[in-house]
């Protein structure tokens, strides 16, 4: 009997793997092209011009909107849509990777400092991804919205295990800016914190213009000044992540509406059309600002070229992957709409 159990549980397990990948295998093709994109986007930012700026920018973004909304309004588990979302973002996280070191290598032509750049910003993946995820959240909280496909039935939009790995995610998310202080720090005994009489490296500039290590043992005046850095260190990497986190959340939740009006409207083109007003209309609204406050548009109108090419390319940039999703047979919904449409309620 349990043999038996256990049988139908790795059977059912097996098959909820397959239709998660499967709900996510269409947007493979998308991670891959914007993976393309953005290793060369970063080969071309060597050139005096950056002409790979707004394509990178673009498919960045595009690729944290759609992680973000997929792991919050995909089908299965919390942790299971998160991490099939979080594979798919991983591919064009990987070639911006590649590309950055091919242009650090270019640039300065050494290794130094890459790798720990590199973990900081790997580090970063996850208040971007909380603070993009978060108007989601509230969409599926308030109102239940979530993706499914064609006529399955919506899952709940909490159980406790979501709720378990979504805390996890946000001590995690907290526990980033210190894990880059220590990162960036040096000198530290085993509580995190500088002690008397311990001996540092530094590095002297030489006449020459070379570094050379030069050994020092730390006084109490150098250890309270440390102590000092230290804290203000934190206090700065609360804020830059905090920034990072509280940007993220305010451009995803101006993307959102792409989200209803490409899977609410009637047909794919309306949800174009209405895709490209709104688009038109956040492209306005710095422009009225500007003008208002400074009596005309001045030397501006390269700038809001800019903007507009800016916005165009990252709007579209998701909203075409999701037109894509509706026309495979995706479909925004909740419980109560599901049970409306099917007359169960």
């Amino acid at each position: 009997m349990n043999v038996q159990a256990s049988t139908k549980t790795g059977i059912a397990d097996a098959v909820d793997t397959e239709s998660t990948f499967a709900s996510y295998r269409h947007l493979l093709g998308f991670a891959m092209g914007y993976a393309i994109v953005l290793f060369f986007c970063m080969l071309a930012m060597v050139e005096p011009m950056l002409a790979g700026l707004f394509p990178l920018f673009a498919c960045a973004w595009s690729t944290i909107f759609l992680v973000a909304l997929w792991s919050v309004f995909g089908p299965g588990n919390y942790l299971k849509r998160m991490l099939w979302a979080h594979l798919m973002g991983a591919l064009p996280g990987l070639a911006l990777i590649l590309g950055s070191l091919w242009f650090w290598i270019i640039d300065r032509g050494t290794f130094d400092d890459y790798w720990t750049g590199l973990v900081m910003i790997l580090i970063s993946v996850v208040p971007v991804s909380l603070g993009a995820q978060l108007p989601f959240w509230f969409f599926r909280g308030l109102f239940g919205w979530q993706l499914v496909y064609r006529d399955s039935r919506p899952a709940r939009s909490f159980c406790l295990r979501d709720i378990f790995v979504l805390t996890f995610v946000f001590a995690f998310c907290f526990s980033v800016p210190q894990i880059a202080v220590n990162l960036g720090s040096s000198s530290h005994d085993h509580d995190g914190l500088p002690r008397d009489g311990m001996t540092i490296t530094e590095l002297k500039i030489q006449p020459d213009g070379s570094y050379k290590p030069v050994k020092r043992e730390l006084t109490a005046s150098d250890v309270d000044q440390l102590r000092r850095e230290n804290q203000g260190e934190q206090m700065e990497s609360y804020a830059i992540y905090g920034s990072i986190m509280l940007l993220s959340f305010v451009v995803s939740l101006l993307s959102a509406p792409v989200v209803l009006f490409v899977f609410r409207s009637p047909e794919a083109a309306t949800g174009c059309g209405f895709t490209a007003i709104y688009v038109f209309c956040l492209w306005l609204i710095p422009i009225a600002i500007i003008t208002i406050a400074s009596n005309g548009l001045g030397e501006e109108p390269k700038f809001f070229l800019y903007l507009g090419l800016l916005l165009t390319l990252s709007v579209g940039g998701f909203a075409v992957p999701l037109t894509v999703s509706r026309e495979t047979g995706f479909q925004l919904t909740s419980s109560k709409r599901f049970a409306r449409r099917h007359g169960q309620g």
